[in-house]
């Protein structure tokens, strides 16, 4: 594992703590709304470190490739992405 991967790695696990502290301050009316915006935060850390990690990684370039520029990390088969023949 390179440094990008272990700070990625570092930053899912301080985000899942974000959220279940998010959780548990969910519990109480009082603060719920800082218990929300804590777990909103936390995942919306964790969706742009796995973007970083997927692009520093290589398995998703920044470019894509045309329509299906996501499918190398999906699981979307391959042949699901060509367009269909035209008539005509």
């Amino acid at each position: 594992m390179d440094t990008v991967s272990n700070a990625v790695h570092y930053v899912f696990l301080a985000t899942a703590v974000c959220f279940v502290l998010g959780l548990h301050l969910m519990n109480h009316p009082r603060t719920a709304r800082r218990g929300n915006a804590l777990s909103a935060g936390g995942m919306a850390v964790a969706i742009a470190a796995t973007v970083w990690l997927v692009i520093h990684e290589g398995t998703i370039t920044t470019t894509g490739s045309g329509s299906c520029s996501l499918q190398a990390a999906s699981s979307v088969p391959r042949w699901a992405c060509t367009p269909p023949a035209r008539s005509g």
